[in-house]
């Protein structure tokens, strides 16, 4: 009786001391598999999603910096009286500048009274326009003298300043628009035609910004904005 319990006891301490066996390891180890995966593809999820929020917001304050400003000067918008008038011919450069290229579908320049550098009631003459590298920048010109209420303007620029990245390659930035809402041909040279630089009343302004290597849509404000300072006279000029 004593030897059968012995070899019974025997048997099981036997049993005890083969550990794990290949089938459980194998288990264990599909299972932690299957459980990093899991982890793994949620972790990749919110990154991709953490990414592309911030992708989105960026491109939305870039886009809304940019729109803000281009409204702002727009608006402002003011004729400049010629230095010498002629008899029978409109006495005031058009707010809107007609030099070669300068008002297109990707480029718009004017005059405008919104001069925040100086306390002085000085225009200046401003450009917005996509670069090389599609930033909209915005490049002004300091207003250098006043002659028979005509301003001159430095010839060279300040420096430019950026004020949206990544906008959209090709993309059609300015529509123009006569006082009735007819739209105006832009072409390819820009406007540069006295009397219909003269007839643009209101600008569509279109801005696309996407992220440089993103597959998100692009983010896009468009805003039509009036000129209600045309014709009117400005403070210290007379006109």
């Amino acid at each position: 009786m004593i030897r059968s319990l012995l070899r019974s006891r025997a048997r099981r301490l036997a049993a005890d001391e083969q550990g794990i066996t290949l089938v459980e390891i194998t288990v264990v180890v599909f299972l932690f598999s299957l459980v990093s995966a899991v982890v793994l593809a949620m972790f990749v999820s919110v990154s991709r999603g953490s990414s592309e929020n911030n992708k989105i917001n960026q491109d939305t304050r870039s886009a809304s910096d940019g729109m803000n400003e281009m409204a702002r000067m727009i608006r402002a918008a003011t004729e400049n009286p010629l230095q010498n008038p002629a008899v029978g011919v409109y006495p005031n450069d058009p707010a809107i500048i007609g030099d070669p290229g300068w008002t297109s579908t990707r480029s718009v320049a004017l005059y405008a009274y919104v001069n925040l550098d100086s306390s002085s009631e000085t225009p200046v003459k401003v450009r917005f326009l996509v670069n090389a590298q599609n930033q909209l920048v915005e490049r002004k010109y300091s207003a250098t003298g006043l002659t028979n209420n005509h301003w001159t303007f430095n010839a060279i620029a300040q420096p430019d300043r950026i004020l949206s990245d990544s906008v959209v390659p090709g993309s059609v930035l300015f529509t123009y628009f006569t006082a009735t809402g007819d739209t105006i041909q832009v072409p390819a040279n820009g406007i540069q035609d006295a009397t219909t630089l003269l007839s643009i009343r209101s600008i569509r302004v279109t801005l696309q910004v996407q992220s440089a290597g993103s597959n998100l849509p692009a983010i896009t404000l468009q805003n039509t904005v009036g000129m209600p300072n045309l014709g009117l006279s400005r403070p210290g000029t007379g006109s």
